[in-house]
């Protein structure tokens, strides 16, 4: 199983690019696309060219190219948004990502009252007092657990047989949209390679039945903890 994954990597840094996030907030809306970059380039270097020669002509450009990046930055996330309506039922990941743009606030807290009623403004002190509030909800586990009765089953799933196109019609069906697992690959690309994953996969799922035993990778999983 590890050598599938491993080609799987390997084929997905040959064959797929890989895009630079801009840093800078706007660039970073999906509905920023290359029309707007390249209206926002004019605007930009005609309100320089305005800067330097104060005349009546730039002015009038400056305005103009100003007014015409404003115009497609709106039609273009109105598009967007238009898209969202139509693949809302599909993909409704897409709306409530769109949503938490739109509401997205950069706050941090920056100062923080401790129990004994004194205030800090220390990053390592408020990280602390706010750890020792969400330790403090917590229930105390008993030290000493009860025994489970260890149960050994011998018995092999050995009349079963999965096929590849069993394999591919699942792989076909994923959500390309949800996380990637422990191997850090991604469903959408699972979903892409159906037919050349379908075989090895089959493969390997009838070996797991035969001897009763499962890749110690199917074993793993991102586990994070939420406070409630």
């Amino acid at each position: 199983m590890n050598q599938v994954i491993w080609k799987c990597k390997e084929a997905e840094e040959r064959s797929i690019p890989k895009v630079k996030k801009k840093s800078r907030r706007e660039y970073n809306n999906p509905w920023f696309n290359r029309q707007c970059q390249e209206a926002k380039v004019r605007s930009r270097r005609d309100w320089r060219k305005y800067r330097r020669q104060r005349k009546e002509d730039n002015r009038i450009r400056c305005n103009r190219t100003r007014n015409d990046y404003i115009n497609i930055r709106r039609v273009s996330e109105r598009n967007y948004e238009n898209d969202i309506a139509i693949k809302v039922k599909k993909q409704p990941k897409l709306l409530h990502s769109h949503i938490r743009r739109k509401m997205s606030v950069n706050e941090q807290v920056t100062r923080q009252r401790k129990t004994e009623g004194a205030y800090t403004e220390s990053d390592k002190k408020i990280c602390e007092v706010l750890n020792a509030s969400f330790h403090g909800v917590f229930t105390t586990k008993p030290e000493r657990f009860p025994l489970i009765e260890e149960i050994t089953l011998d018995e092999r799933l050995s009349d079963i047989e999965v096929t590849a196109e069993e394999v591919m019609k699942q792989l076909t069906t994923l959500d390309a949209t949800k996380a990637i697992g422990p191997e850090k690959l991604s469903p959408w690309i699972q979903k892409e390679a159906a037919q050349a994953l379908s075989v090895p996969l089959a493969m390997i799922f009838n070996e797991s039945l035969m001897s009763g035993e499962l890749p110690s990778c199917w074993k793993e999983a991102n586990v994070v903890p939420i406070f409630r």
